[in-house]
């Protein structure tokens, strides 16, 4: 692998960019409308009534939870912060030794430009009352124009879940049958995790997924047209997993423990210590359990006489279980330095065994031969991660260093048996596979951003990636005596080598109520593959401009439009570039492509958001274009066998509109709907359909909580997906409803749930897929209706420090 020098460089990039001094004042002004607010209040501590002086009160802007400005309380304890401009903000108040307070929605209008808040009154951490915070109960999901934020602490019908329960629950997000996660139609999703690259790098992301209990999961950030400053990786855009952490001071943390139906159980610790200048945080999951699927399909044959109609039925049983472990260490030696270590270690196996009934029929739809084909297999993936990272502040809010470096290596192993059994003269066959694939990666990267006069400010940053992916994968035949003969015909070795630097730079200013922004980014990819007998060498070099463009308009204090563009790629994931062939089914087989080329994709979108008393609506008109799309493709052997393979087929156009709203309908309940629909086309010069495919889809979803008595809160989710095209023919429709009901004691503390997963058993996959010579109708279920019952418990004020790091700690925000 070509890191070493390349990597010396790199560190001595880091330390020579390191910014030297603290920078001078400034503030970071908002345009050039008249400041009108203000808001003052009297803080009073609530054990003693003696008024507290020196305590620290924090503005934050609602909209995008930037920190707008602040002030200490007198002797007397009393705060005022002025001059501020129209709209909705939200405050921080704490003290040394005191809980935490949070004042929610506080709306600064011409027409009512001062917030009285009276007597605040803030306790000693001693004192156990519960939530300390003054706010409306926050929404499960909070829709801007330029990303949504999912609070999985509120979305219950997710509980005893993964993160792909999640993503199931988020608006215009589906999830396939194998656990391919698609926004708007479209899988190509970067997934991060913390902001930063998932760890393991070699799976698919519904294995990365698949393994994240959604109790570790504090929100899920999906933006759908990020900046430059962020890979171009995703087309679709970036799903952030924001997980759970702390940081107040002495110990304090979270257990919990789900148990479900169908043999599923998951729990997670997380503990945090924080004492004086260092924060501790260890955190530990595991996920264990079994899944059993069914499938019948339908294939035509019009190329051979000798397989015209195959008909298939299936059974199958997937027992899967991970663990997870991270511990990460931040160290903050000032008011403007944060040194931070994490060590990340995940483990994921499972165990399949697949039963496939294959009945052949001729012309005249007679029976002429039915045989069986068993397989069972196994894989065992482990991953570990660590980084380090550095971030430096300055007294001007506007500038600010930051700096990674992640190493991450990644393995899995995977074995395979596949026995064939015929029910005639015909002598049984089984075939033995063994694949061992190792994925390594180094990322280093470092961000700049400096202010230049009054509300402008610019950023730079680079960053460079290098993976080394190796590929061995070998078949045995069993003879007759039960020994094992390689078969070499089959056999692959292939390493992938990836280079990828970048560099970007962003400019953001504002005219009056107008805020803009543009950036670019410039990248170099280097790809060089060497394979074996069975695979030919093959390397590419590219050089990629990605521009991102950002306009935001402030129509009134609660309302804005909003007009972006960026340029996204979709880079081939290891397992499409795998050459593995997949013989578990004999007469469908399937395999990767190693000489896939990335597909391009330009975004545009116009939103408008509004609040109108208690209810709040995002819309947002989309248009997509993507050159050389890269897709699963089916064809049909003169032997009547299918292949499935990736390939770059097609050019694709995809527009629509989705609409995102959220109302109180009386106290303590809340319905959140969202509506999606679009326009897909793919224009398919290689004809494996027809010469264009177009057609119109939506989907649609309604969330409803319920919050009533002593802590009880109720939810129902249910979404619809319209049939939907794809390039060689279309998906059918799916849809499914899942309710859930929360009790909480121990002032929130504690807290137990009960879960109903697709409460009707409706939840399945079918598709119709055909090209020149054949036409495949497949059905497909999982075992998808459950039961979950959780327990929670938080101790220390782990719950209440955690209430806005949803919003403060905005590790995506887009513009």
């Amino acid at each position: 692998m070509r890191l070493k020098l390349t990597t010396i460089l790199l560190l001595i990039l880091f330390i020579t960019a390191f910014p030297q001094g603290r920078g001078g004042g400034g503030q970071r002004g908002g345009g050039n409308s008249e400041p009108i607010g203000t808001i003052k209040g009297v803080l009073i501590d609530g054990s003693t009534k003696s008024p507290v002086e020196y305590g620290n009160i924090v503005l934050f802007s609602l909209r995008d939870s930037s920190m707008t400005t602040g002030t200490v309380s007198t002797e007397s304890g009393e705060f005022l912060i002025d001059k501020l401009m129209p709209g909705v903000y939200y405050a921080s108040i704490s003290f040394i030794g005191y809980e935490k307070v949070f004042i929610d929605t506080l709306l600064i209008f011409p027409q009512k430009p001062l917030v009285d808040l009276g007597v605040v009154n803030i306790f000693p951490a001693s004192i156990s009352v519960g939530e300390v915070q003054v706010t409306a109960d926050r929404e499960a999901i909070i829709s801007n124009l330029d990303k949504k934020v999912i609070n999985v602490e509120k979305m219950i019908t997710a509980a005893g879940g993964t993160a792909l329960d999640v993503m199931q629950n988020i608006p215009s997000v589906t999830v396939s049958g194998e656990g391919e996660v698609s926004l708007r139609g479209n899988p190509n999703i970067r997934i991060l995790i913390d902001g930063k690259p998932a760890g393991m790098t070699g799976i698919s992301e519904g294995d990365i997924l698949a393994q994240i209990p959604a109790s570790s999961i504090e929100a899920v950030e999906l933006v759908t047209n990020p900046s430059a400053r962020y890979d171009p990786d995703g087309t679709a855009g970036i799903i952030n997993i924001k997980l759970k952490r702390n940081t107040d001071i002495g110990l304090n943390g979270m257990v919990s423990a789900n148990a479900g139906t169908g043999d599923n159980y998951n729990s997670s610790v997380n503990l945090n210590m924080r004492q004086g200048e260092l924060n501790f945080n260890l955190s530990y999951d595991m996920r264990m359990g079994n899944n059993i699927s069914s499938s019948t399909s339908s294939r035509e044959n019009y190329l051979s006489s000798s397989t015209p109609y195959l008909f298939q039925n299936s059974s199958g049983n997937f027992g899967r279980g991970s663990h997870n472990l991270k511990f990460n260490m931040d160290w903050l030696p000032g008011d403007f330095d944060k040194l931070s270590f994490n060590f990340q270690f995940r483990n994921f196996g499972g165990e399949n065994a697949n039963t496939i009934n294959n009945i052949v029929s001729d012309a005249a739809q007679t029976q002429t031969d039915f045989y069986r084909r068993y397989s069972e297999g196994s894989r065992d993936m482990r991953s570990f991660q660590t980084m380090m990272s550095y971030v430096r502040t300055f007294t001007d809010k506007n500038q600010e260093f930051s700096a990674d470096f992640i190493f991450s290596d990644n393995k899995m192993d995977r074995d395979q048996i596949s026995r064939l059994e015929f029910f005639n003269a015909n002598p049984f066959t089984q075939e033995n596979s063994e694949s061992r694939n190792n994925n390594k990666m180094i990322v280093a990267q470092a961000n700049y951003t400096q202010g230049l006069f009054e509300s402008s400010k610019i950023e730079t940053g680079f960053k460079s990636s290098f993976r080394d992916f190796t590929l061995k994968n070998d078949y045995f035949t069993v003879l007759i005596d039960g020994s094992l003969a390689p078969n070499p015909s089959k056999g692959i070795n292939l390493t992938y080598d990836e280079q990828i630097h970048a560099g970007y730079l962003i400019f953001t200013s504002s005219i009056e109520k107008l805020k803009y922004q543009f950036g670019l980014r410039a990248e170099q990819a280097n790809i060089d593959a060497q394979g074996g007998a069975n695979t030919p060498n093959f390397g590419t070099d590219y050089f990629a401009l990605y521009p991102s463009v950002f306009f935001a308009y402030e129509l009134g204090p609660v309302q804005e439009v909003r007009l972006n563009y960026s340029r996204r790629v979709d880079r081939p994931h290891p397992r499409q570039l795998n050459p593995y062939v997949d013989y578990s089914d004999s007469l469908n087989i399937s395999f990767g492509n190693p000489q896939l080329e990335p597909q391009f994709t330009n975004s545009i979108e116009l939103g408008y958001s509004n609040f109108i008393g208690k209810t709040s609506i995002n819309s947002t008109v989309f248009f997509r274009n993507t050159d050389d799309i890269i897709s699963s493709v089916t064809s049909m052997r003169p032997d009547g066998v299918t292949e499935t393979t990736f390939r770059n087929v097609a050019k694709s156009q995809s527009y629509g509109i989705e609409i995102n709203g959220s109302t109180e309908l009386f106290k303590g309940f809340r319905i959140s709907p969202n509506f999606s629909y679009f326009n897909t086309k793919f224009e398919d010069p290689f004809n494996l359909r027809n010469p264009a495919r177009e057609d119109y889809s939506w989907n649609a979803r309604v969330m409803a909580n319920l919050t009533i008595g002593d802590g009880y809160q109720f939810q129902m989710m249910f979404f619809y997906n319209a049939p939907n095209v794809t390039i060689q023919g279309r998906t059918e429709e799916n849809y499914s409803a899942d309710f859930a009901v929360r009790k909480d004691f121990l002032d929130g503390n504690l807290s137990l749930t009960l879960r109903f997963s697709d409460i009707f058993d409706t939840m399945k996959f079918n598709s119709v897929t055909s090209a020149p010579g054949f036409q495949l109708t497949s059905d497909r279920k999982w075992e998808s209706r459950n039961v979950y019952l959780g327990i929670q418990y938080m101790f220390n004020s782990f719950k209440r420090e955690r209430e806005r790091s949803i919003d403060m700690n905005n590790d995506l925000e887009t513009f």
